[in-house]
């Protein structure tokens, strides 16, 4: 097999996200740091009343508001509908985490189904406690909407996530002893002090009663340190917790969107790297992409008509209390054909979740899947034992190999 490896260069990039992050400044000696609406932040925070915020709605990139959400992506068939909202009321927050002042995020994947319900709900992401998973499961569950349509008739829209925060009121920002230990890993991070900075990251992380804020940019350097020491994918799942929701900014958060651009080119997430371009090119003039970047994009999108395979190599990652006993590995497809190989360990199934169709099936390496246009966009998620390994074949155009003529409609038994 062929395995298409990227310019070895670092590029600047962004995630897939479009809001700009820019109205957030500090600097070594401030006393203040701004949150993302520019409120200045003082020491104390007060803790007054608990609050779920159930903020965002991601049926596809840009992120919008719950409340005032979009029907979805635009229809790629011109007689489809997207689901709408009916019933969505947030979840309880954990009566233990409230006591501790304990705040986080969740991040969930779900389907819609022909009636309106919601199913196959699980955690896509989190800050990391199960209790705030359990709850943001569990009033998920229980959200209905107006089905989508094709053709008038009702049909699954399975390509959702929705994001969730658990947070309490007049907590926008951090207090003064995580700014001047934030600012001391910083320096030691900037000299490369790898190991003079470790400890001083893990007190951040570790930090007593942190808010969303503080974790955010605990995560952060968390991301930064994993970043200096070759560890790419602790690397990636810290800055992809970072830039979770409006809390990091200023340089911070662009030096995030530049590391994860060029971590994701190189392990082959061209379609995150797509969407991380197309975000960049959306934000401020003075913070447009380099020449470097507009040409790696350009390599990209040349190589999603290429007769070249692209080769992933995967691993189930551990398994979520909120999620059962599976692990979970998830992918974008940057191409519509695509197989597995070298499959090491135990799987349950594979599900393919598009825009406007769906597929589940047991996992072979002699099977390969094709995807009509018809279908959208699509993810597709691997479950089975923590640990286990494969290699994922987006396949080139024109690859003589026989394709099945689409994924199976059906679930599994």
């Amino acid at each position: 097999m062929y395995v298409l490896s990227p310019d070895p260069k670092v590029y600047q990039g962004i995630v897939e996200m479009t809001a700009s992050r820019y109205d957030f400044a500090w600097h070594e000696g401030d006393s203040e740091m701004t949150g993302g609406r520019g409120i200045p932040l003082g020491g104390g925070v007060m803790r007054s009343f608990a609050t779920v915020a159930a903020l965002v709605l991601m049926i596809s990139p840009p992120l919008v508001d719950i409340g005032s959400a979009s029907d979805g992506p635009p229809s790629k068939v011109s007689s489809g509908t997207t689901s709408k909202p009916l019933t969505r009321k947030p979840p309880i927050y954990p009566r233990n985490y409230e006591r501790l002042g304990r705040e986080g995020m969740v991040t969930l994947s779900y389907v819609v189904g022909v009636d309106g319900s919601v199913r196959d709900v699980f955690v896509q992401d989190s800050s990391g406690e199960p209790e705030f998973e359990k709850a943001a499961i569990k009033a998920m569950k229980r959200w209905t909407y107006e089905p989508a349509t094709l053709d008038g008739e009702p049909v699954e829209q399975c390509h959702n996530a929705v994001r969730m925060f658990f947070t309490f009121e007049d907590t926008n920002g951090a207090r003064s002893s995580f700014r001047r230990k934030f600012g001391e890993a910083t320096q030691l991070l900037i000299a490369g002090e790898v190991e003079k900075a470790a400890p001083r990251v893990a007190e951040l992380v570790s930090f007593k009663g942190p808010n969303l804020f503080e974790r955010t940019h605990a995560w952060m350097l968390e991301g930064w340190l994993a970043r200096l020491r070759g560890e790419d994918d602790a690397a990636l799942e810290k800055l992809d917790l970072a830039m979770t929701g409006d809390f990091l900014s200023g340089v911070y958060y662009e030096q995030a969107l530049r590391w994860r651009f060029a971590m994701k080119a190189e392990r082959l997430r061209f379609q995150s790297a797509l969407a991380a371009y197309d975000g960049l090119m959306g934000l401020e003039e003075n913070i447009l992409p380099t020449a470097d970047v507009t040409k790696m994009a350009e390599q990209i999108r040349a190589l999603q008509a290429s007769d070249k395979r692209i080769v992933l190599e995967g691993k189930v990652d551990d398994a979520r209390a909120a999620n059962g006993a599976l692990g979970l590995w998830s992918h974008k497809l940057f191409r519509r054909r695509f197989g597995f190989d070298e499959l090491e360990g135990s799987y349950d199934h594979v599900d393919i979740r598009c825009d406007y169709r769906r597929a589940q099936s047991p996992i072979s390496g002699d099977e390969i899947w094709e995807i009509p246009e018809s279908w959208g966009e699509c993810t597709i998620l691997v479950f089975g034992e923590p640990g286990a390994t494969f290699k994922l074949v987006e396949f080139g155009v024109g690859e003589a190999r026989e394709a099945s003529p689409e994924p199976p409609a059906t679930g599994l038994p």
